[in-house]
């Protein structure tokens, strides 16, 4: 009754925010299949669902796991996993809150914050793709209709939860990266994550294969490496087979699938100089068409440290 009564308050909350959404405006999925596995939620238990009804369930995740009113950003889910790993130890703490990050990922305009007023309107978008009648009601049989494609999605996301809780645990590169490949994972910030673990990444791609030169470029820095939690990878078109690294030692950094998973992912043409961060939450935070100076990428490590560590947002309100 109580749980409830906190889901009523809640919603009641957010109602302004939908009401504020519904302003017309073009709808980015064309066919149920397009639809993200986090909206299909809510529509098929119980039937007949209203739109009005599944929306306001949509909107909950806001006001149930958000620090900031009518907000859901990526720190929500930064700070959740460090304290669920505080308390309970490292495994599966990327995991427990992963839905944060599914809905997080959603927010239209790449800002890494998802208000209540967006994920209204593209929960209203969903609906209307499946409520095929235009009663707006998602019916048995419309609900029956996206059973297969929600079923689909459910296994792939129960592969990547075997191959995150899994292949870490195998001994060698290789081993570890047919482990991924059998489970379907195969995009490159998901490769980084199970090889390299819970650290910040900075990649590079250079013209350059010049080893001497990596050498004195990270020198002045090799402390600040371990104390940011940051590893340094980078490779060359001169030599895409190969890559130099500093922070992380404990994989064979030849037998990194770089060549054939992480250079399509991030610079398929193997030309042109490009520079990514990535957050650990495994997010992208920063790019560069060019080779910054290492100064500035630890400007923005830093400004990640102090996202992730918000003095407002302590283990006890969790």
């Amino acid at each position: 009754m109580r749980l409830a009564l906190i889901l009523s308050l809640g919603v009641l909350a957010l109602l302004p925010f939908y009401t504020q959404a519904q302003e017309p405006r073009a709808n980015p999925y064309k066919t149920a299949g397009d639809i993200p596995y986090v909206l299909l939620g809510f529509m098929s238990y119980p039937v007949p669902v209203t739109k009005e009804e599944y929306i306001k369930k949509q909107l909950y995740i806001i006001s149930r796991e958000g620090r900031n009113p009518g907000m859901l950003d990526i720190t929500d889910y930064v700070i959740r996993s460090e304290n669920y790993k505080k308390a309970n130890g490292p495994a599966f703490a990327t995991h427990k809150y992963k839905d944060i990050r599914k809905y997080v990922s959603l927010n239209p305009d790449g800002d890494e914050k998802l208000t209540a007023g967006e994920l209204a309107r593209l929960a209203g978008y969903a609906f209307d793709i499946v409520d095929t009648n235009k009663d707006d009601i998602i019916s048995e049989q419309e609900s029956t209709e996206i059973k297969p494609i929600k079923d689909k999605l459910e296994i792939e996301n129960i592969k990547r939860d075997v191959a995150w809780s899994s292949c870490p645990k195998m001994k060698g590169a290789i081993k570890k990266k047919e482990c991924l490949k059998n489970h379907g994972i195969e995009s490159g910030i998901e490769v980084i994550a199970v090889f390299i673990g819970s650290k910040r990444v900075y990649l590079e791609f250079t013209n350059s294969n010049d080893k001497n030169e990596f050498r004195e470029r990270v020198k002045p820095w090799a402390r600040s490496f371990v104390e940011k939690d940051l590893v340094y990878l980078s490779a060359s078109s001169e030599n895409p087979e190969s890559i130099k690294s500093i922070g992380i030692t404990s994989i064979k950094m030849n037998d990194f699938p770089w060549s054939d998973l992480v250079w399509p992912a991030y610079n398929p043409d193997k030309t042109e100089p490009f520079a990514v961060l990535i957050g650990k939450d495994g997010l992208i935070k920063k790019t560069w068409t060019r080779q910054p100076d290492l100064k500035e990428v630890f400007g923005q490590v830093d400004k990640l440290i102090q996202a992730e560590h918000p003095k407002i947002y302590t283990a006890s309100s969790v």
